[in-house]
């Protein structure tokens, strides 16, 4: 699948083996030892710093504050009314644009006039 949601009950086990013998990280770290920079005891180390810095900031976040949550605050982060802003001023010449060249410019406007312009998607 392409998202956690899927799950992978339809994949054949045999695209996991296959694909385990491809790790990135494990081919990396072989290349690496092959070429004489890190031993296996370097990348236990390495791993070991990530596990304690993974739980230092797991620590730190299931120890926080609930956040607080506000109802109006929230919908009117979603619905909020659109700002009023005046086009600017045409010289009379008509643009020609190819249409992504459109949404680019458009999305250029977007974040002159608000710079908290935060785009989502897929």
């Amino acid at each position: 699948g392409h998202e956690e949601a899927s799950g992978t009950h339809y994949v054949p086990d045999i695209l996991f083996e296959n694909w385990a013998e491809k790790d990135p990280i494990l081919r990396f770290e072989q290349f690496l030892e092959k070429e004489g920079y890190a031993d296996q005891k370097e990348f236990e180390k390495i791993k070991e710093e990530i596990k304690a810095s993974f739980k230092k900031d797991l620590d730190k976040a299931l120890k926080a504050d609930e956040p607080v949550w506000n109802k109006e605050k929230e919908l009117g982060a979603v619905y909020a009314e659109a700002p009023t802003s005046k086009p600017a001023p045409s010289n009379g010449k008509k643009v020609e644009r190819r249409f992504v060249d459109a949404i680019q410019a458009g999305l250029k406007q977007a974040f002159e006039e608000d710079d908290s312009t935060i785009i989502l998607g897929q």
